[in-house]
């Protein structure tokens, strides 16, 4: 009879006090874990690279260029370790090297890890081949080559800065205006209309429809002004 066990309510106190102590741990490790990997997080975003930065080329003189002239381009934000990043001296819009100032106008330079590459020195020229850059529009063209990048990587990192040649047009002179007239215009009091005051001619008149009426007027004034030198011509002819 002595052997039985003691019911629940009789056990040690020390039995419960011990499974606490075990399972106390628990919590803090688990939010020690959470906070590492918070912080690992927060590494990575600020580490990782600005892959949508748009590239960027930095051109030393753009405007009143000179033929023979020697300028520095640098670039950042391109993808990174390109092997060939063309960089040179075409005219806008330009699909070959007939399009291009070459040797002189033109270079390869690779990008590094941070998709930077170094300054380059170009020397410009006005003509080149059947393009005047006095006339044609023509920029600094900075871009991969087609054959070794998908269309995505050259449409990606293509930037194109413009020049202009010849002399800077110098700025207009200000111009005085005229003193303003020293005797003061009688004052009006200006006229007050409510909704009230307005007559009520139906929903015709709302300002929609007076737009449309205006335009129907005017519409066939300007095809008469437009037709007038045609028939002026046609007569002068005969």
């Amino acid at each position: 009879m002595n052997s039985r066990p003691a019911p629940p309510h009789a056990r040690p106190p020390h039995h419960r006090t011990r499974r606490t102590m075990q399972m106390t741990p628990t919590l803090p490790t688990a939010v020690r874990g959470l906070a590492v990997a918070l912080a690992l997080g927060l590494v990575m975003l600020i580490g990782a690279p600005g892959a949508s930065a748009a590239p960027k080329t930095v051109v030393s003189e753009t405007t009143g260029l000179k033929d023979g002239q020697t300028i520095t381009v640098s670039g950042s934000g391109f993808a990174p370790n390109l092997k060939a990043l063309a960089v040179g001296q075409c005219k806008t819009g330009y699909k070959g090297p007939v399009d291009c100032n070459l040797p002189a106008g033109a270079t390869f330079v690779p990008t590094d890890a941070n998709g930077k590459f170094k300054a380059v020195k170009l020397v410009l020229k006005e003509k080149f081949g059947s393009v005047d850059c006095t006339k044609d529009q023509c920029v600094i063209g900075s871009g991969p080559l087609p054959t070794d990048n998908s269309p995505e990587v050259v449409a990606a990192n293509t930037v194109d800065v413009k020049l202009t040649f010849g002399a800077v047009a110098a700025a207009p002179a200000p111009t005085t205006a005229a003193p303003a007239p020293t005797t003061a215009a009688p004052t009006v009091a200006p006229a007050t209309t409510t909704a009230d005051d307005l007559p009520k001619t139906g929903g015709m008149d709302s300002l929609p429809v007076l737009l449309l009426a205006g335009s129907a007027l005017v519409l066939p004034g300007l095809a008469l002004l437009v037709g007038t030198p045609s028939r002026r011509r046609r007569g002068a002819q005969a």
